[in-house]
Formats: C-alpha cells, structure tokens, sequence
C-alpha cells in the first residue's frame, strides 16, 4: 500500500471529522495517511514495479495452435515471399525514392524533411507489413517466435526459387541445354544442402539478434552458419571414402 509523507511544516493534518468539517477531498484509492519521523519522511516510502509487463498473453493450446499456425505462419510465408520480390521491386523503390526528392528549400532546411515531387514508394516488406496488419495477423510476441520468423520467412524464399528452378527445368532438353537449363540446375542443385543451410544461417543470424548482436556480426554468423551444412556434409564424404579406401 502506498504511502505519503508528512505534510511541510507549519501544516497540521486534524482528525477525520476536521477534515470533513474543511471539505478536504478523500485520498485516492490505495493511498492512507500515516504517521512518519518527520527527520526522514521518506523513510516508510516503496517502489514496487509489476513483473508482468511485456509478458505474451497467455493462450490455451487450441489458440497457441491457431497463432502459430494460421497467424503466425501465415505472416511468415508472406514475408518471405514479399522478401523474394524484393530483391527486384526494392532496387526500383529506392531509385524512385531519391528521384522523387526536391533540392533543399527552405522550408525543408526550417522542418529538418526534404520536400518531394510525390510520395515515397514503400519497399516489399513494408507493403506485406501493411496488409498483414490492416489484415490483423498476429506479430512475433518472444524471442523464440522472431527467431522462427526468421527461418520460416528464409524457408519460403528457398521453396519459391526452387519452385522456379521447377519451372524452367521443365522446358528443358538434352539438345539444347542453354542458360534456362543452367539456371534450373543452380536452382534445383543439392535441395536437401539448400534447405539445411537455410535453416541454419537464418536461425543463427536471429539468434546473434536477439542477443543483442550488431548488423554486421548478424551477417558474418549467418553465413557462417549456412556453411556448416555442407562443411558437416563434405567432411562426412570425405571420412566415408577414407573408411573405405582403409578396408581396401
């Protein structure tokens, strides 16, 4: 319960029926008058801070299901594929940005904003984030759901360029091989390494994050961690043809 200190001096706090005879408004809720060293008025004084802030909603299982799954899942997929369209839309918005800004004025220089011949164009992900909310799909609540956001956004963008990877590989000849092929092979090459680095990198990039990590070292743990699948692949090939040279 809270608690107020003594009132400056030269104030005198009566009795109930004084301060009812004086129209005093009652204390709010929670709060009492009580007596204190008038040395040290502060000394009765506690602050207490609620643990619970900041904490996900608590969910039974069926709607923990139906977030995941339908919400959260959901978002995930649209992100990665709005990722993947990013790589050529977020080019073309940006030059589209900065053509779109006018020479400094002076009512720019006055409110610290560059004025504009028309409006910034949004990137892919900010256009998937829009709709999504407008949309009311739930967000990453916990470390652990961003994290998952990371490698489920990263899984789709592998199962969309494989996916093109399909498409092109269905075209394709013995006679005629060409770029299309190349490109189907480069894209369908080794899936299983592809999805194994995809989880990896991804995952080891939004942990470095959520601890606190830099860009940058974000980055470098993420490539290092894509490469484990195949170091991890290519040193189990390598001890398989050494056992099987050594039983020769």
């Amino acid at each position: 319960m809270s608690k107020i200190p003594p009132p400056p001096p030269g104030f005198v706090i009566d009795d109930e029926a004084a301060n009812q005879q004086l129209n005093l408004p009652a204390l709010p809720p929670g709060f009492e008058l009580v007596k204190t060293d008038a040395q040290n008025p502060w000394q009765d004084v506690t602050v207490t801070a609620s643990t619970t802030a900041g904490q996900p909603k608590q969910r039974t299982t069926a709607q923990s299901l139906a977030r995941s799954v339908g919400g959260l899942g959901l978002r995930n997929v649209v992100e990665g594929a709005a990722d993947l369209a990013g790589i050529f839309y977020d080019p073309i918005a940006d030059a589209a940005n900065w053509a779109g800004e006018k020479a400094p004025t002076l009512s720019g220089l006055v409110t610290g904003q560059r004025e504009r011949y028309f409006p910034r164009q949004a990137r892919a992900r900010d256009i998937s984030d829009m709709l999504l909310d407008g949309l009311g799909v739930p967000k990453p609540e916990t470390a652990e759901e961003r994290v998952a956001g990371d490698v489920g956004r990263a899984l789709t963008g592998t199962a969309l360029t494989m996916g093109v990877g399909g498409l092109l590989n269905a075209g394709r000849t013995a006679a005629a091989p060409g770029l299309r092929s190349g490109m189907a092979s480069f894209l369908l090459g080794n899936p299983a390494l592809q999805v194994a680095s995809t989880v990896t990198g991804s995952g080891a990039a939004g942990v470095a994050r959520e601890m606190g990590a830099s860009p940058g070292m974000q980055a470098g743990i993420g490539f290092a961690g894509a490469l484990l699948p195949g170091v991890a692949s290519a040193g189990s090939a390598m001890t398989l043809r050494g056992a099987a040279r050594g039983g020769e």
